[in-house]
């Protein structure tokens, strides 16, 4: 637990919660027993996770496609060229989400990812086609993962095509 005094003399205390390999600092309480309690909270939302599995999560439902615009917009738009920007955009409205659905991320499964491989093969992609828009979906739920919109990455061990 991390203490941390005030100028005026009170105190304030913090848990930190572990999630694989990333640390979660909780935020500052006036008392230990609050503290303790949130993160006796992040433990049980953690093994609720590994009870209900990738897609449960407590946080914000957020659909992909209101998360693919948010994250090109915040994370791309200002940071790659414009035709990278677009080139993204066009292959999350055209190809993605035309396939998978509008749902919400925490409703995905490792299933998703496999069905948008057969139906981009069914629509006559190649596997180097294929695997470009596999990567960028896998991307955008590494993101989602980073911003705590999921507890677990659903298509993470989603493999890749092989190329010829």
């Amino acid at each position: 637990m991390e203490t941390r005094t005030n100028k005026d003399g009170t105190k304030r205390y913090r848990e930190t919660v572990t999630y694989g390999s990333r640390r979660v600092k909780g935020p500052f309480f006036k008392r230990k027993t609050d503290a303790k309690n949130w993160k006796a909270q992040e433990l049980a939302k953690r093994e609720k996770a590994k009870l209900f599995g990738a897609e449960y999560s407590e946080t914000r439902k957020v659909r992909i496609t209101d998360y693919s615009n948010e994250w090109l917009i915040s994370r791309i738009k200002g940071q790659k060229s414009q035709a990278t920007y677009s080139e993204y955009h066009r292959i999350i409205f055209n190809k993605i989400i035309p396939i998978v659905g509008n749902k919400f991320l925490h409703e995905f499964k490792q299933t998703d990812g496999d069905r948008l491989i057969r139906e981009l093969q069914n629509l006559g992609h190649a596997p180097g086609g294929v695997n470009k828009i596999l990567t960028l979906f896998k991307q955008i739920f590494r993101e989602a993962e980073k911003d705590d919109l999921l507890f677990r990455n659903p298509v993470k061990n989603v493999q890749n095509l092989k190329e010829v």
